[in-house]
């Protein structure tokens, strides 16, 4: 099974099959010994995501036996715990990756007082395995009891009416928060433009049936400008913690020589969001769901 809705299934049978699964899947990566905690947190915090895009597609149609706010007040409740631990690599990872892009192998040494105070850092978050254990221990009791609740899962609407909604408020609210990350690019309305356009795609991937190649395309351009945009606000919240004491970090020269690293990295991204954003977006959001209605009345 994928994350997508079946031709074969109704759409409220195909949103609970989608949900059991995603909710079975992190109960299994929780339990799975194989998987080291960080993984495990990256996991869990991927399932509730994908899990709060979904139902927001069908957000409008759901009943009071399982409502969008309890659902999506559930699987928040579940991740949010986990996120400090998930901060902590992605300081690492963006560092590695800032290095790997600007600096010769041979002068990555200079920058090791800021990697090593990062991996401190993270040592510190993650020394307690017990606490990070018992988080995950009380996300996988709430996974099983959302499954419980998923059982219940039913909607008021059939067909295009079901998703039809939530696909365009989720593309006009992206499409709202590209302009005002375009008048303003700050931290905030590029990490909020981040968040619609991640739903945005999630929304792509669970609608592929419509036309395969049309919208995988769509999808994978929405990754990509995800990713981007998620790379760009790592490195904002890796500057920020930097650029707060920096003195914990090496020397001036070093800690400025980064953050010159930071910024320049973070312009080449912004510019290559908003060229990808202007064509993703470019649509008035009343015909681009006359266009995805066109889609579904064509394989009915």
């Amino acid at each position: 099974m994928t994350f997508r809705l079946k031709q074969s299934e109704s759409v409220s049978k195909s949103i609970r099959r989608i949900a059991s699964e995603q909710i079975e899947k992190a109960i299994k990566e929780i339990e799975d010994s194989n998987l080291s905690q960080a993984e495990k947190v990256h996991q869990v915090r991927k399932r509730c995501k994908k899990l709060r895009g979904l139902v927001r597609l069908v957000r409008p149609a759901m009943t009071d036996d399982f409502s969008y706010s309890n659902a999506n007040g559930l699987f928040r409740k579940i991740a949010k715990p986990l996120s400090e631990a998930r901060d902590s690599k992605i300081y690492l990872d963006s560092f590695d990756s800032l290095l790997a892009r600007f600096v010769d192998a041979n002068q990555q040494d200079r920058f090791q007082s800021i990697r090593d105070q990062l991996s401190y850092h993270r040592e510190q978050l993650l020394g307690d395995d017990v606490d990070v254990a018992t988080r995950l221990d009380d996300a996988q009791e709430h996974f099983k009891d959302a499954f419980q609740s998923v059982q219940s899962l039913r909607l008021d609407a059939k067909g295009y009416e079901a998703w039809s909604h939530g696909l365009g408020k989720t593309y006009c609210r992206g499409r709202t928060a590209f302009r005002e990350a375009q008048s303003d690019p700050s931290i905030e309305t590029l990490h909020e433009w981040r968040k619609r356009v991640k739903y945005h795609t999630y929304h792509c991937k669970l609608l592929r049936l419509l036309w395969p190649a049309l919208i995988e395309s769509r999808y994978g351009e929405g990754k990509r400008l995800g990713d981007w945009l998620g790379d760009h606000h790592d490195l904002a919240v890796l500057k920020q913690r930097i650029t707060d004491s920096p003195s914990d970090y090496g020397n001036r020269d070093v800690t400025d020589a980064f953050v010159s690293m930071i910024d320049q990295r973070s312009a080449q991204l912004e510019s290559h969001a908003f060229r990808l954003g202007k064509k993703m977006f470019a649509e008035k959001p009343k015909r681009f769901l006359k266009r995805y209605r066109r889609y579904w009345k064509s394989i009915q």
